[in-house]
C-alpha cells in the first residue's frame, strides 16, 4: 500500500488488468501486440478470446488453429454469399396449402377439332382436298415439307389451290380467315351442352360462354375462366362439363406432298387445359387430350400458384413491376397479355412475325378480325421458319432446316426476338395445372337416354364427355424471390454467430479497435520518423 499525498490517506495500488495505449515514451504506452491481446481479451466475439483467455501454451495454440480455421471457413460462406447476392440468384420456397372456403380457380379449357376442317362443308364450299390441304399448311406451317416445297408437283398444287381459293373468295365475299370459319365446325355442332357445378346449360348458352380463338390447329373455342368460376366443393360433378359431339368420317384427306401426315396422329377432337394467362394459339398443337367417343374422360387437375412479387426488391431498380393476373387475362386480351413471362415465347415470335413480315398467318392472328393482308404458304413458310430458326438458336435447340435462308433477315429476326423478349414482364401469381386423364365407357342404357336427351342422330355423329374437376382441395404455393438487404444481413450475421460467436457487436468493436490502432501506428511513426519534434532544445542567441 501506499500512502497518497494529495488525499492524505492510504490507497492501493493496483497493476492495470489491460495495458492502455498512450503516447509513445510515457509510462501508458504499449506495443501492437499488447493492443491485439486487449483486444481480444476483451471482445464479445469467443474465437478470439478463447485464444487470450488460456494460460496454457499448447491450449493457446489449439484455440489458435481451430479459430484460425472457423475464420477462413466464414470467409468463403460470407463470400458465397454475397457473389449470390448481387449477382440476384431467384431462390424458391414450395408449399403445400388448404383453399379458402371460396374455392379454386378452375382452368381454361380449349376445344379443338385435330383434324382442322369437315369435309362435307369443304366439299358444299365447292373446294377439293388438295386446296384443303395448301389451307392447312398456311394455318399450321409446322406441318409443311419444307424439303418439297420447289418441287413441281407442289408448285402445281399451289397454283390450283390460289386459284381456287380467289375464286371462292370473290364468289362469297369472304376473307381467308372467314373462309377457314366456314370449312370448319361452328360452337353450336361441337357443344351440344355444359355444366358449370350444378348449373346445367344448352348448345346456345354454352357457345355464348366460349370463345372462338385462331391456333395453328385450326379455329378452336375457349372456355376462358375468371377469378369468379371456382369449384366450392370437392367432386367430379362440381367442376365444369362438356357434351361435345364427335362427327363420324367426315375426314379431309391431306395431301401428303405437301404435309407431313405422320405429324397428324391425332385428328380426332381434343381438349386443352390451361390457365387464363396462357395463350392458347401455339401450345394446342403440342399438348392436349383425345376424347373418346361414346365415353367420359375425366380430368382431375392440381393447382399451382406461383408467387412473384418478391422478385423486385428495393435493390432492382431496373427490374420491372409484376403484373397483376386481371391486367393479363386472356379474357381481356391486349397487348401486354403476349409480353408477360407466361407468353413470352409465343407472343415474341408472333409479333416479330407482324413486323417483319408485313402480313400475318391464321395460326397466330391476334383476334379473329385480323387487319391487314394474310401471308401465302411460302412467306409463311419463309417468315414463321426463319423466326422460328433464330429462336431455336438462341435456346440452343435444334432447329429446322430451310431450303433458302435469308441473312438479313435471320438478323432482323434474331434483333426483333431479342428486343421482344427483353420486354417480358413478370405475372405477380401465375397459376399451372397438372393433371391426368382416365377414359370410362358409358353404358348402353345411359347412352341410348343421352342420344334421345341431346336429339343426336347416332347414324353421323356420337357422343363425348369430358368433366374438369379439383379432386381435393389442395394446392401447391410456390413463391420465388430475391434476397433483400435484409436477408444478407440476417444470413452474415447467423454465419457470424455459428463460426466464431460473434454478432454485430463485434463488427463495431472491432472498426473502433482498428481506428485505434490505426492512430496508434501512425503516432509511433510519427515519433520515428520526427523525433526532433519530441526532444529540440530551444538555445538562446545573445545578439551583439
Amino acid at each position: 500500500m501506499e500512502k497518497s499525498a494529495e488525499q492524505g490517506g492510504w490507497t492501493e495500488k493496483r497493476a492495470s488488468k489491460h495495458p492502455t495505449p498512450g503516447k509513445p515514451g510515457m509510462e501508458g504506452s504499449c506495443s501492437v501486440g499488447e493492443i491485439l491481446l486487449a483486444f481480444s481479451q476483451t471482445t464479445t466475439c469467443h474465437g478470439p478470446a478463447h485464444v487470450a483467455r488460456n494460460a496454457g501454451r499448447w491450449q493457446r495454440w489449439l484455440w489458435a488453429a481451430v479459430t484460425l480455421f472457423f475464420a477462413v471457413v466464414l470467409i468463403s460462406v460470407v463470400a458465397h454469399e454475397n457473389i449470390g447476392f448481387f449477382r440476384r440468384d431467384v431462390h424458391s420456397q414450395t408449399s403445400s396449402s388448404m383453399a379458402e372456403t371460396t374455392g379454386l380457380q378452375l382452368p381454361t379449357l380449349t376445344l379443338c377439332n385435330r383434324g382442322f376442317f369437315s369435309m362435307a362443308k369443304v366439299t358444299e364450299l365447292g373446294m377439293d382436298s388438295k386446296t384443303a390441304t395448301f389451307l392447312v399448311g398456311m394455318i399450321s406451317p409446322g406441318l409443311v415439307r419444307f424439303a418439297n416445297l420447289n418441287s413441281p408437283k407442289v408448285q402445281k398444287l399451289a397454283e390450283h389451290a390460289v386459284r381456287q381459293v380467289s375464286a371462292i373468295l370473290n364468289e362469297r365475299n369472304f376473307t381467308i380467315p372467314q373462309l377457314i370459319q366456314a370449312m370448319s365446325y361452328s360452337c353450336e355442332e361441337l357443344l351440344l351442352k355444359c355444366s358449370f357445378g350444378l348449373q346445367s346449360y344448352e348448345s346456345s348458352e354454352c357457345c355464348q360462354r366460349v370463345t372462338p380463338i385462331a391456333t395453328t390447329s385450326g379455329l378452336c373455342f375457349s372456355w376462358i375462366t375468371s377469378d369468379q368460376e371456382r369449384q366450392t366443393m370437392m367432386g367430379e360433378y362440381h367442376g365444369i362439363t362438356l357434351y361435345i359431339r364427335m362427327p363420324q368420317n367426315d375426314f379431309v384427306e391431306l395431301y401428303p406432298q405437301l404435309v407431313d401426315v405422320s405429324r397428324m396422329v391425332k385428328s380426332e377432337m381434343q381438349v386443352t387445359v390451361t390457365s387464363n394467362l396462357t395463350y392458347p394459339s401455339l401450345l394446342v398443337t403440342g399438348r392436349g387430350t383425345l376424347l373418346t367417343e361414346n365415353a367420359v374422360t375425366s380430368i382431375p387437375v392440381l393447382l399451382t400458384k406461383v408467387n412473384k412479387e418478391g422478385l423486385k426488391t428495393f435493390i432492382d431498380m431496373y427490374t420491372q413491376p409484376c403484373l397483376k393476373p386481371s391486367d393479363a387475362s386472356l379474357q381481356f386480351f391486349s397487348d401486354s397479355f403476349l409480353s408477360t413471362s407466361c407468353n413470352c415465347m409465343d407472343g415474341a415470335i408472333t409479333k416479330c412475325i407482324f413486323k417483319l413480315c408485313d402480313c400475318y398467318f391464321y395460326g397466330i392472328m391476334y383476334t379473329m378480325q385480323a387487319i391487314g393482308q394474310m401471308c401465302t404458304l411460302n412467306k409463311t413458310v419463309m417468315c414463321f421458319g426463319q423466326i422460328y430458326q433464330q429462336f431455336s438458336r438462341m435456346a440452343r435447340l435444334p432447329s429446322v432446316t430451310l431450303s433458302t435462308q435469308n441473312t438479313t433477315f435471320a438478323r432482323l429476326a434474331s434483333t426483333c426476338l431479342i428486343e421482344e423478349l427483353s420486354r417480358c414482364k413478370d405475372v405477380c401469381e401465375e397459376l399451372t395445372y397438372s393433371y391426368t386423364s382416365t377414359v370410362s365407357t358409358l353404358r348402353p342404357a345411359f347412352l341410348q337416354d343421352l342420344y334421345h336427351d341431346l336429339q343426336l342422330n347416332r347414324r353421323n355423329s356420337s357422343v363425348a364427355l369430358v368433366t374438369v374437376f379439383f379432386p381435393s382441395y389442395t394446392y401447391n404455393a410456390v413463391k420465388l424471390y430475391k434476397d433483400s438487404m435484409l436477408h444478407l444481413i440476417s444470413d452474415v450475421g447467423g454465419y457470424m454467430g455459428l463460426f466464431l460467436g460473434c454478432s454485430l457487436i463485434t463488427v463495431i468493436e472491432f472498426l473502433l479497435f482498428t481506428f485505434c490502432l490505426v492512430y496508434h501506428l501512425l503516432i509511433r511513426l510519427k515519433n520515428l520518423l520526427l523525433p526532433s519534434l519530441n526532444h529540440s532544445v530551444v538555445t538562446p542567441v545573445t545578439l551583439k
